[in-house]
């Protein structure tokens, strides 16, 4: 379910899947199209931002291309991304 994260712009950005355990946050964003885009790796980074700003620890995020059925890792402290295929 998507989960609505409100700016203090009161602008409101709607990540696809946030999970939240303990010890780290995971952020699932979906795409259903079969094209990369680096606008979606800029959007995962800026839900992992505002979740940092809202005191969570140890962001972890995700762009899935369910068609594709591959997950790409945004690693939010750089500007490298990981390949993960699914099987």
């Amino acid at each position: 379910n998507e989960a609505e994260i409100i700016t203090k712009s009161q602008n409101i950005r709607r990540p696809d899947r946030i999970m939240i355990s303990d010890n780290e946050t995971i952020v699932v964003d979906y795409k259903f199209g079969f094209d990369e885009n680096k606008k979606y790796i800029r959007q995962t980074k800026e839900y992992a931002s505002l979740l940092e700003k809202m005191g969570y620890e140890n962001i972890k995020t995700y762009i899935w291309y369910v068609f594709s059925n591959y997950l790409v890792k945004v690693l939010v402290d750089s500007d490298e991304t990981e390949k993960i295929e699914l099987e």
